[in-house]
């Protein structure tokens, strides 16, 4: 057993060198890309990991730099042969690891061919997503073997958080993109202090898994990582969503991961995990926030001694949560290099 997501290990430990790469190597050239061009709408296509970075992303270009973001669709290009009219003021991004999401690549033909201007992200520079773009930001990761993406994730978040600095024109944000790589290798250090997280999940079967803002993302990420490595049945919600109904579901002992840092967003995650634990639901915490740590049950404090702007506390807080989920996979004798009925690689239409 011993051998069991040893891959998934190395990568999630190799994420602070990949934010790094990706950094040196694509700031330059985001910045040169978008030093005269702003568009008015952005439209990212994207399916699974990259689309929860994609969530993200739309937080990231709306809060900094004004700009309406959606998410496309792409069975309404690929099934129902809709033909969407781009005005050439849109930017298409789409999202891919291995840069053969064929469905996303569809979008971001129809998309070109209609006059807007086309971006590709993925980790592979060959790709046929590379090929459909205008231009192609890569990630800079290296070859990722586990089927559990971790180091593609949050270099996709880097290359998003690297196009926001540069469309809004805020060089701190630039500043607290180079901060990452420190803040998620601090996590790693302090990994064995996760593993009581990890066991006191193990018999889990069901789990509702919560963010809002930029932790939104992470909700959606953790969520299907606990579902194709762990085989537990989750569902995630942004906060005033599962407050709005789905709340009753919960019943006394229920576990809820909350994802909550410190921002803006504080007082809200207060007033949640308030109602939350008048249901009598468990709640496990990962983050920095103060004050949604003291009223958890299960506290994964990350860079609780440092200052982390909200815009970066992602980066940490999935490197936690990577943590957790794979000694929880092993510690229920599964191996999350390799889950049942799933491959490295999945295109759909």
């Amino acid at each position: 057993m011993s051998n069991l997501g040893e891959i998934m290990l190395k990568e999630i430990f190799e994420q602070p060198a990949a934010m790094k790469d990706t950094i040196l190597c694509e700031k330059d050239t985001i910045q040169s890309f978008f030093k005269n061009y702003k568009p008015k709408n952005i439209v990212i296509a994207a399916r699974g990991t990259s689309d929860h970075a994609a969530i993200y992303g739309k937080y990231l270009f709306e809060v900094y730099a004004g700009i309406p973001t959606s998410f496309a669709a792409p069975s309404v290009v690929t099934i129902y042969d809709g033909q969407l009219n781009y005005s050439e003021d849109t930017l298409v991004i789409g999202i891919s690891q291995s840069g053969a999401a064929a469905d996303a690549i569809a979008i971001m033909e129809q998309a070109k061919a209609s006059g807007a201007k086309v971006i590709a992200i993925t980790n592979i520079e060959d790709s046929p997503m590379a090929k459909a773009a205008d231009t192609t930001f890569f990630l800079h990761a290296g070859k990722e073997h586990a089927v559990a993406a971790t180091k593609t994730f949050t270099t996709s978040m880097m290359v998003l958080l690297l196009m926001a600095a540069s469309l809004s024109g805020k060089d701190e944000l630039f500043a607290e993109a180079e901060k990452a790589p420190e803040l998620v290798q601090d996590v790693l250090n302090k990994a064995d202090d996760f593993h009581c997280a990890a066991s006191h999940m193990r018999y889990i079967t069901e789990m509702v898994i919560i963010g809002r803002g930029f932790d939104l993302s992470l909700a959606f990420e953790a969520a299907v990582k606990l579902r194709e490595t762990c085989y537990i049945k989750t569902q995630q919600f942004a906060a005033p969503d599962f407050i709005h109904g789905p709340i009753a579901i919960l019943n006394f002992n229920d576990p809820v991961l909350y994802f909550a840092n410190k921002g803006k967003i504080s007082n809200c995650n207060k007033e949640f995990i308030n109602r939350i634990k008048e249901t009598g639901a468990e709640i496990i915490m990962i983050g920095n926030d103060p004050q949604a740590l003291e009223l958890s049950d299960i506290k994964v404090a990350v860079n609780e001694d440092k200052e982390v702007h909200e815009s970066i506390a992602v980066f940490p807080s999935i490197a936690a949560a990577h943590i957790i989920i794979q000694r929880l996979a092993v510690l229920r004798h599964i191996n999350p290099d390799a889950p049942r009925g799933l491959s490295k690689v999945t295109i759909t239409k």
